[in-house]
Protein backbone atom coordinates (compact mmCIF):
# COMPACT_ATOMS: atom_id res chain seq x y z
CA UNK A 1 0.00 0.00 0.00
CA UNK A 2 1.66 3.47 -1.09
CA UNK A 3 2.27 6.18 1.80
CA UNK A 4 -0.39 8.22 2.90
CA UNK A 5 -2.86 5.68 1.03
CA UNK A 6 -5.81 4.95 3.39
CA UNK A 7 -7.50 1.26 4.05
CA UNK A 8 -10.65 0.51 2.13
CA UNK A 9 -13.06 -0.34 5.14
CA UNK A 10 -16.44 -1.80 4.10
CA UNK A 11 -19.39 0.11 5.76
CA UNK A 12 -23.24 0.22 5.54
CA UNK A 13 -24.61 1.39 2.51
CA UNK A 14 -26.04 5.19 3.26
CA UNK A 15 -27.72 5.58 -0.10
CA UNK A 16 -31.35 5.89 1.71
CA UNK A 17 -30.93 7.92 3.77
CA UNK A 18 -32.92 11.53 3.01
CA UNK A 19 -32.06 14.12 5.25
CA UNK A 20 -32.59 17.85 5.02
CA UNK A 21 -28.77 19.83 4.29
CA UNK A 22 -29.87 22.07 7.42
CA UNK A 23 -28.05 21.53 10.55
CA UNK A 24 -30.70 21.25 13.10
CA UNK A 25 -30.57 20.12 16.87
CA UNK A 26 -32.15 16.49 16.17
CA UNK A 27 -29.82 15.72 12.62
CA UNK A 28 -27.91 13.99 14.16
CA UNK A 29 -29.88 11.78 15.91
CA UNK A 30 -31.93 11.37 13.08
CA UNK A 31 -29.01 10.52 11.18
CA UNK A 32 -28.29 7.90 13.80
CA UNK A 33 -31.42 6.33 13.21
CA UNK A 34 -31.31 5.86 9.98
CA UNK A 35 -28.54 4.22 9.93
CA UNK A 36 -29.12 1.81 12.64
CA UNK A 37 -32.22 1.03 10.45
CA UNK A 38 -30.33 0.27 7.79
CA UNK A 39 -28.23 -1.81 9.28
CA UNK A 40 -31.23 -3.89 10.40
CA UNK A 41 -32.56 -4.20 7.23
CA UNK A 42 -29.71 -5.30 5.70
CA UNK A 43 -29.04 -7.73 8.86
CA UNK A 44 -32.45 -9.36 8.19
CA UNK A 45 -31.81 -9.70 4.30
CA UNK A 46 -28.89 -11.28 5.12
CA UNK A 47 -26.18 -8.78 3.85
CA UNK A 48 -24.65 -8.19 7.47
CA UNK A 49 -23.27 -9.70 10.18
CA UNK A 50 -24.25 -7.25 12.16
CA UNK A 51 -27.95 -6.16 13.52
CA UNK A 52 -26.12 -2.65 14.27
CA UNK A 53 -22.74 -1.00 14.25
CA UNK A 54 -20.40 0.37 16.85
CA UNK A 55 -19.91 4.06 17.81
CA UNK A 56 -16.56 5.23 15.53
CA UNK A 57 -18.44 3.30 12.39
CA UNK A 58 -21.10 5.41 12.85
CA UNK A 59 -19.63 8.69 13.50
CA UNK A 60 -17.27 7.76 10.34
CA UNK A 61 -20.41 7.42 8.18
CA UNK A 62 -21.43 10.64 9.88
CA UNK A 63 -18.21 12.29 8.68
CA UNK A 64 -18.71 11.47 5.29
CA UNK A 65 -22.61 12.26 5.24
CA UNK A 66 -21.40 16.02 6.35
CA UNK A 67 -18.49 16.10 3.76
CA UNK A 68 -20.33 15.53 1.04
CA UNK A 69 -23.15 18.65 2.18
CA UNK A 70 -20.35 20.62 3.28
CA UNK A 71 -21.26 20.98 6.59
CA UNK A 72 -19.47 20.47 9.93
CA UNK A 73 -19.74 17.34 11.36
CA UNK A 74 -19.11 18.17 15.26
CA UNK A 75 -16.66 16.31 17.80
CA UNK A 76 -16.88 12.17 18.56
CA UNK A 77 -17.82 13.33 22.24
CA UNK A 78 -20.97 15.21 20.91
CA UNK A 79 -21.75 12.38 18.72
CA UNK A 80 -21.63 9.74 21.65
CA UNK A 81 -23.85 12.48 23.64
CA UNK A 82 -26.72 11.76 21.12
CA UNK A 83 -25.73 7.93 21.60
CA UNK A 84 -26.19 7.93 25.17
CA UNK A 85 -29.08 9.92 24.60
CA UNK A 86 -30.90 7.39 22.61
CA UNK A 87 -29.89 4.49 24.79
CA UNK A 88 -31.55 6.72 27.65
CA UNK A 89 -34.91 7.17 25.84
CA UNK A 90 -34.67 3.28 25.16
CA UNK A 91 -34.53 4.12 21.36
CA UNK A 92 -31.18 2.00 21.00
CA UNK A 93 -29.90 -0.64 22.79
CA UNK A 94 -26.36 -1.91 23.52
CA UNK A 95 -25.97 -5.17 22.45
CA UNK A 96 -22.26 -5.94 22.46
CA UNK A 97 -19.32 -4.58 23.53
CA UNK A 98 -15.48 -6.23 21.18
CA UNK A 99 -11.91 -6.10 20.68
CA UNK A 100 -10.55 -3.12 18.85
CA UNK A 101 -8.92 -4.60 15.61
CA UNK A 102 -5.64 -2.97 17.57
CA UNK A 103 -4.93 -3.98 20.83
CA UNK A 104 -4.34 -0.45 21.50
CA UNK A 105 -7.81 0.78 20.73
CA UNK A 106 -10.69 0.98 22.97
CA UNK A 107 -13.29 -1.98 22.71
CA UNK A 108 -16.29 -1.52 20.08
CA UNK A 109 -19.50 -0.86 21.90
CA UNK A 110 -22.74 -2.32 19.61
CA UNK A 111 -25.86 -0.13 19.23
CA UNK A 112 -28.91 -1.23 17.77
CA UNK A 113 -32.53 0.04 17.16
CA UNK A 114 -34.62 -1.49 20.02
CA UNK A 115 -37.99 -0.65 18.54
CA UNK A 116 -39.57 -2.69 15.59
Amino acid sequence: MAKGAKKKIEKPSIRNLVLAPVRKPSEKRNFVLEYLGICKDEFRAGNRLEEGDYVQAMFNAWREYCRKLEIPPGTPSAFRTVISNLRKEGIIEHYATRPAARASFWNRNYYRISLD
